[in-house]
């Protein structure tokens, strides 16, 4: 039988839901858990010095107070931090206590949650390996008894022996990011890459900052907001959230570039779908977009609506319907876009289709 991916201990209170997965991540031999209800019995607990641990919270209304404990402990533990759901207070919270990663609503075969834990597992063992040869390097340079001809070797020794525990410290996991300067810390991120491969590396690094994003056509300028590898906001123009993501898929020769911070202030809630689901949509639409792209009608056009082309017998589509009345109350194709909720693709096909059919027509392309 295979190793398990993580050794850890799931401490606290954890809900029915928590439980019936730890207990599918167990029977599948993908885990071995340690389980500890009291907080206060855990933090006041006797370890070996040097001794890491990985650790498994629930994002419980009790959640945030127990991380706070936990660290306060100053002991060397590596926090997993579980959920169904997480907020953006509930993501703050943990940046500020150093949670190494976040499973958000987790199944059995989520490839992100069984990455995670080899990483874990991965960080953990390199810790204790540090510690040991640290260990094992001091119990050298005290057990060996100086003489006046190898003085400066031993000295020499406690000065290497220092210098390689603080670099140890400086490298701990425990430390979310290293310190930066949010206004000066910008990484390019190279040309060929496109949104979908950029969202990938935002969700997979877990990285907390902005993605400014520059299309080839003027006025595709948009920016991301992340918070350990989710979206707290997205915006292109006066269009948020998952509208404007969708809608940067459809901009050619993007550019990227990423400023990382330490925390991210949003009064938008925080996008909840999966960036897998996200991507995965954003392709959707950017194939049929390609498909219509030679007959997308230019953002500057203007159309009116042809009121003797309804009849009694005349049948739209919702969608159709909706798009109509948006050209009915703002004509110029931009506005359309931007004051509708739904998708762009789906105001396309509808407009495309609505042009094609009679019932809308060009008025006038501003210059």
């Amino acid at each position: 039988m295979e190793a398990p991916l993580c050794n850890a201990i799931a401490i606290g209170e954890f809900t029915p839901w928590a439980r019936q997965l730890f207990n599918e991540w167990q029977s599948e031999g993908l885990v071995h858990l340690a389980f500890e209800p009291s907080i206060n019995q855990f933090v006041q607990s006797i370890v070996r010095p040097g001794e890491s641990r990985i650790v498994i919270l629930e994002n419980t209304s009790q959640s945030h107070l127990n991380l706070a404990q936990i660290r306060a402990s100053n002991r060397s533990l590596l926090v997993l931090f579980l959920g169904q759901r997480f907020l953006i207070d509930d993501l703050k919270c943990a940046l500020q206590y150093k949670v190494f990663g976040v499973l958000e609503n987790p199944s059995i075969s989520d490839k992100n949650a069984l990455h995670l834990f080899q990483k874990a597992q991965l960080s953990i063992d390199r810790k204790n390996q540090n510690q040991l040869l640290i260990q094992s390097l001091k119990n050298l340079v005290l057990q060996t008894e100086p003489t006046a001809a190898d003085e400066a070797l031993i000295s020499e020794m406690k000065v290497g022996l220092s210098k390689v525990e603080r670099l140890s410290e400086q490298n701990d996991f425990l430390k979310s990011e290293p310190p930066l300067d949010s206004d000066t810390s910008a990484l390019p991120i190279a040309k060929s890459q496109t949104l979908a491969d950029v969202l990938s590396i935002m969700a997979d690094l877990e990285r907390t900052g902005t993605l400014w994003i520059k299309g080839s056509q003027s006025g595709q300028d948009g920016k991301l907001d992340f918070i350990q590898g989710k979206i707290a906001l997205a915006e292109t123009g006066s269009v948020k959230q998952l509208k404007a993501i969708y809608r940067m898929f459809f901009w050619e020769n993007s550019k990227f570039l990423f400023h990382r911070k330490q925390t991210i202030e949003s009064s938008e809630p925080l996008i909840s779908i999966g960036m897998g689901q996200i991507i995965k949509e954003g392709h959707l639409q950017l194939e049929k977009y390609l498909k219509l792209k030679k007959d997308v009608p230019p953002l500057n056009l203007k159309l009116d609506f042809v009121p003797q082309t309804i009849q009694s017998s005349t049948s739209l589509t919702p969608e159709e319907f909706h798009a109509l009345v948006q050209v009915v109350e703002f004509h110029y194709v931009a506005d359309i876009l931007d004051y509708s909720e739904h998708w762009d693709i789906e105001l396309y096909e509808s407009l495309i289709g609505l042009r094609k059919s009679g019932y809308i027509r060009v008025a006038s392309q501003a210059a």
